[in-house]
């Protein structure tokens, strides 16, 4: 049965049908449009890592910070932003993405470098519910509260 499109109730004929009409884009794909989807590449050569890296001291913390993190595991946004507490094992030097935040279905262990640890260990842990290394939440001035 060939594609149609109704016209809101009316009586209009197009091609002898009058109820539907035809519609003329329903033969159209999109690949026809505007070809087929190329994986694209990019790779940072070191001016250009080192210039965001750059960028990220003026940045600052929160969202420079996240960006270092980019930088040095190699993990996607969702996953850097979303990092828990609960996630980073400092003694094994190991932070595990669960499941149910991976895109394929499957935990995750990444590796921490010193320079990410560095980082991790530098950042703020927040009292009032922020159990993410990056959370925004209410904190004791002066002191560096664990939570989460």
């Amino acid at each position: 049965m060939p594609k149609t499109t109704w016209i809101g109730g009316s009586t209009r004929s197009y091609g002898g049908n009058h109820d539907r009409v035809r519609s003329p884009v329903e033969r159209l794909n999109p690949k026809d449009l505007i070809g087929e989807r190329e994986a694209r590449e990019r790779t940072l050569l070191d001016d250009g890592l080192r210039a965001v890296w750059n960028a990220t001291e003026t940045i600052g913390y929160r969202y420079g910070d996240i960006f270092k993190l980019l930088m040095l595991t190699g993990q996607r946004e969702r996953e850097v932003a979303d990092m828990r507490w609960s996630e980073i094992d400092i003694g094994k030097k190991l932070w595990t993405i669960p499941a149910e935040r991976m895109k394929g279905g499957r935990a995750h262990e990444v590796p921490l470098a010193p320079a990410a640890l560095a980082l991790i260990g530098s950042l703020p842990r927040f009292t009032g519910g922020g159990s993410r290394p990056h959370d925004y939440g209410r904190h004791k001035a002066g002191k560096r509260v664990l939570n989460g």
